[in-house]
């Protein structure tokens, strides 16, 4: 081998390296932003909740739309909730309403609507809930797309190193 050769050898090494770097990098940003969403994936739940009260949101100038909301667990405790929307999305949360279930322990709830919405939420975490379609779903597919990449470059490098011992020259005494 000639020192050319092997100069371009410690080149394309560096480059795997800081490549395999970035997808590290870029795997742990993506796994920390979609935590959340793999936490409703695993541990979400589904159901109706009684809208208490919607409003804008209080900071000037804000486009959010606040949804204040009770539901009932599964454990059958009333949680009050609330979850911030574009304010684009007021006319598809009215488009969702369906009234209250008389019979539900729900219909007691002081509400100024009078209607449900569906929600999700993660059963004995308070404040985890949101409503259905306000979610970050995208989030995962970086996450995925690293995870897989992060796969195939350990392949690669497994392989490298295989194929390095096998050629490697053995010297007397090592």
């Amino acid at each position: 081998m000639s020192w050319t050769e092997a100069i371009g050898d410690r080149v394309n090494e560096q480059v795997r390296l800081r490549v395999l770097l970035v997808i590290i990098v870029l795997f742990l940003a993506s796994g920390f932003a979609s935590f959340n969403e793999f936490r409703y994936f695993i541990w979400g739940r589904t159901t109706r909740a009684v809208v208490v009260n919607q409003s804008p949101s209080d900071r000037k100038g804000d486009v959010l739309f606040v949804v204040q909301y009770a539901l009932l667990d599964q454990d059958d405790n009333i949680r009050f909730e609330s979850d911030s929307v574009m304010k684009a999305w007021q006319d598809t949360l009215t488009d969702s309403f369906k009234p209250v279930n008389p019979s539900s322990p729900l219909a007691n709830v002081r509400s100024n609507k009078g209607v449900t919405v569906p929600v999700q939420y993660i059963p004995g975490s308070a404040g985890s809930s949101r409503l259905i379609g306000n979610d970050d779903k995208w989030l995962t597919i970086p996450f995925l797309l690293c995870a897989g990449a992060l796969v195939m470059m350990s392949i690669v490098i497994a392989r490298q190193s295989m194929r390095y011992e096998r050629t490697k020259v053995k010297y007397p005494g090592h």
